[in-house]
């Protein structure tokens, strides 16, 4: 497993004004504590709020010297803006500025997938499993109202059932993924 999974998971939030069946949160404030004490403080905001640098919705991400914001109205890409800065800073030369870049993303995993050849992906496969797992386990400490422990070598909750019940949802037949 991955050690750079945070140690423990909070989060809070709500689903404000939507009348659904939704169980996550479109309201929800999760912060991330490393083994050494980073913590990594995110924000999804998804109904109407105040505005950082013309941002009012999406996800947000604060730090030490500065936060990242995403605007799901805009294009949803990041936004970084470092040590009080109103300009957000250059985008990453990865992306450039091609508002296709998401589905030319997804397309390179499918055919990665397709061919069972992952030294066809572009993008490291761990980082989507890090990135996943963040939502995951910030989820699970929102459904179950407190914080958790979390060992990241084992990939498991610290002596906690319920939270590891909850890393994998119950399979529907014929749906099924062998456990290995």
């Amino acid at each position: 497993m991955n050690k750079g999974l945070p140690a423990r998971i909070y989060s809070t939030g709500g689903r404000y004004g939507y009348k659904d069946q939704g169980q996550t949160p479109n309201t929800q404030l999760a912060t991330f504590t490393f083994d050494d004490g980073t913590e990594l403080v995110t924000e999804i905001r998804g109904r109407f709020t105040n505005t950082e640098e013309g941002v009012d919705g999406g996800v947000m991400f604060y730090g030490s010297k500065g936060y990242m914001a995403s605007d799901p109205l805009v294009d949803g890409r990041f936004q970084v803006f470092l040590n009080g800065s109103k300009t957000a800073e250059p985008a990453p030369s990865a992306d450039n500025g091609d508002d296709r870049a998401q589905d030319v993303h997804f397309a390179n995993f499918l055919d990665a997938v397709r061919a069972n050849a992952p030294s066809k992906l572009t993008a490291e496969i761990n980082e989507t499993y890090l990135s996943t797992m963040f939502c995951l386990l910030g989820n699970i400490s929102y459904r179950l109202g407190r914080e958790l422990r979390f060992d990241a070598a084992s990939g498991r909750f610290a002596g906690d059932a319920e939270a590891d019940a909850m890393l994998r949802e119950p399979y529907r037949a014929p749906y099924t993924i062998p456990r290995i």
